[in-house]
């Protein structure tokens, strides 16, 4: 067998995921007499073929988008396969585990995506109008872009849209996602700018129905978007963490050396507001372990006397705030607690 193909700086465009035989990647709309009764939601599997394709400009992006809207064992992802991944079936992973590497990479891309479900006027007969006014509430001025009508548009009410467009520069996938949390708009489904999230493609199966939009897919030509200054307002944000971790170690160090000459039950304190302010770094993918690994730490603590049970629950839930449903990670910290006994 020949070298896998070097992993290049910059994704040259898409990323293709094939689901195994027999599993599909679309949802199925059931009907009888022209009425909607249910759906069969998607059932893509969980190991995958990858392929990267290059998409150059909007045209070649639009005539692959085209192709796909027919393969309802298809979809995309923003990762580049890793070397290893390609031409084998595989996991749809970015994040490496100690036995797993990611199959997935994160690497910068001028294909950026949005991914619409929320409040809006959609007419069926018309869906470009939407993509517009969509667009326009982007703040993509009068860049070219593509627009495709989601699996369940048409069928739930509301706006369900996806937008595709080309960048002038390639950008990364925080860069986007930190561009699109800037918006504050209800509906856009952050989730897309991670590597290895679906961003599904194929046109619904509709059964005993007819589909109530005859176009799901159009392109509207102009120049590439201009990411500029989202490159911008991401170097500015990169540069005040940075300054604020500076800022956090020094205050660590501080903290340490006070503790050196403070009493025993300061210094567990002391540590455990170490431990939460890490925590509270801690990215996606690793955040239910280490949030396991502190409550136990802090439980064990707390079973010794070294520190209150109020106040750990307090340094911990605080570091958990900041996380996706933290209600939920919350109650993981007093499951920790009560496995301990305390």
């Amino acid at each position: 067998m020949g070298e896998p193909p070097p992993t290049p700086a910059v994704h040259p465009g898409i990323t293709l995921a094939t689901c195994r035989p027999g599993r599909r990647a679309t949802k199925i709309h059931h009907g009888a007499e022209s009425t909607y009764s249910h759906s069969t939601p998607y059932d893509a599997g969980h190991d995958f073929g990858f392929k990267a394709v290059a998409t150059p400009d909007l045209r070649r992006l639009h005539d692959v988008l085209r192709w796909l809207a027919g393969q309802p064992t298809r979809f995309v992802v923003a990762g580049h396969p890793a070397p290893w991944a390609q031409g084998v079936w595989t996991y749809r992973r970015s994040q490496p585990r100690p036995d797993e590497p990611a199959s997935l990479l994160d690497l910068p891309s001028r294909v950026v995506m949005v991914d619409f479900e929320g409040a809006g006027r959609f007419d069926p007969a018309d869906p470009g109008s939407a993509a517009e006014a969509l667009r326009d509430r982007l703040g993509w001025g009068q860049a070219g872009f593509i627009w495709r009508a989601s699996a369940s548009a048409g069928i739930k009410p509301g706006v369900r849209l996806h937008l595709w467009a080309i960048a002038n520069r390639p950008i990364s996938t925080s860069c986007m996602k930190r561009w699109a949390e800037s918006l504050d708009l209800d509906g856009l489904d952050l989730a897309v700018y991670t590597p290895a999230q679906p961003r599904y493609t194929a046109d619904p199966i509709f059964d005993g129905l007819e589909d109530p939009i005859r176009h799901r897919l159009e392109m509207w030509p102009g120049p590439a978007l201009d990411v500029d200054p989202w490159v911008e307002a991401e170097q500015a944000f990169e540069l005040a963490e940075r300054l604020d971790a500076t800022r956090r170690q020094r205050q660590q160090e501080q903290a340490r050396q006070q503790r050196a000459q403070a009493p025993e039950s300061s210094r567990v304190r002391g540590w455990l507001e170490d431990r939460a302010d890490e925590l509270a770094q801690v990215g996606r993918g690793a955040r239910h372990l280490e949030i396991k690994r502190h409550a136990t730490w802090a439980a064990h603590r707390v079973a010794e006397g070294a520190l209150r049970r109020d106040e750990a629950l307090e340094l911990l839930d605080w570091a958990v705030e900041g996380f996706g449903t933290p209600e939920r990670h919350k109650r993981t910290i007093r499951d920790c607690f009560r496995a301990v006994g305390v």
